[in-house]
């Protein structure tokens, strides 16, 4: 028989954790042990989670991110596969069976995954839209760096062995967001993906703003290329492959937040683009044209305003 373990990340989670734990424990292969860590909660999250069933354990901790909550999790996991399951998604009924077979049946496999729906009940709908992400399985390090199309820990499942030896999650808040991304990168430096066609997941996704959350996964997501480049400062081939992803993600990256500045400062949304260039990545050559731009934009605007006074308004 194989002993799986399913750790749940938790903080402030009481409204979702009751359909999470159900959609664990009502799988066709169920789970040995499922280890809810409650990371600092204040809503009662971890004694809702623990009068749940016999088989979930709570762990608690002061609050000290997603990665610290996961890597408390996989210490204290006592199954030979360990899967990590945010604390507001689903799983649907066949997930681990799935998950598992095709992990065992792959030679060279160090991690299985699948994709998933988008789910976004919090806008009066309970529809399942599919994802979109372009995957791959094998070698797939290469891919995996230049995209993270694993969407999130609930789709993946490994043996705890190779999450170990993969050095297990960062517990730095510099990378939350993106922790699940360095993992799996390092996990791919030790073996194969395995994929299920399937989807297996209801992944929920929220409406956030671009200001802020956005922000905070660009800086992770920066912090994560930083850190894998240090990794291969000796492996040129692999060190090449990084810079070439950072630096087209920061050219990217620039050129979304430049237009959505000019756009907040067309409205008249001064905060909103002073916010988004405070939290920007734009290079210094990108911040004096986007500098020019802003007073090119601000000028003509002052023009039309001098010219037609009585309209209160500049062009559209």
């Amino acid at each position: 028989m194989q002993h799986v373990s399913v750790v749940i990340p938790a903080y402030n989670a009481a409204p979702a954790i009751d359909a999470t734990l159900a959609s664990v424990l009502e799988q066709k292969l169920r789970p040995t042990e499922v280890i809810v860590v409650d990371d600092g909660s204040t809503d009662g999250t971890g004694e809702i989670a623990g009068k749940a069933d016999a088989a979930v354990r709570v762990i608690r901790q002061e609050n000290s991110g997603q990665g610290s909550a996961r890597q408390a999790g996989l210490i204290a996991a006592e199954g030979e596969y360990v899967m990590f399951l945010d604390a507001d998604d689903q799983l649907l009924p066949n997930s681990l069976e799935a998950l598992l077979s095709r992990l065992d049946a792959t030679a060279g496999a160090v991690l299985a995954y699948c994709r998933c729906f988008l789910w976004n009940p919090s806008e009066g709908s309970d529809e399942n839209v599919m994802d979109d992400v372009d995957d791959a399985e094998g070698n797939v390090w290469e891919k995996l760096i230049r995209q993270n199309f694993i969407r999130t820990p609930g789709c993946a499942l490994a043996r705890r062995r190779d999450w170990l030896i993969a050095g297990g999650w960062a517990t730095e808040r510099v990378y939350q967001g993106n922790e699940d991304w360095d993992l799996w990168l390092r996990m791919a430096e030790i073996g194969q993906f395995a994929r299920v066609e399937e989807r297996l997941l209801k992944y929920r996704v929220y409406t956030g703003s671009y200001s802020g959350k956005r922000t905070r996964m660009h800086r992770s997501m920066f912090a994560v290329y930083e850190k894998h480049l240090r990794r291969f400062a000796g492996d040129a081939p692999k060190l090449k492959i990084v810079k070439e992803c950072n630096h087209n993600a920061r050219k990217m990256i620039a050129w979304e937040l430049r237009s959505a500045s000019e756009e907040a400062f067309a409205r008249g949304d001064c905060s909103l683009g002073l916010d988004l260039l405070k939290g920007s990545f734009l290079t210094a050559p990108d911040r004096v044209r986007w500098a020019l731009g802003i007073a090119a934009l601000l000028k003509r605007r002052l023009s039309c305003r001098q010219a037609y006074p009585e309209s209160g308004r500049g062009e559209t």
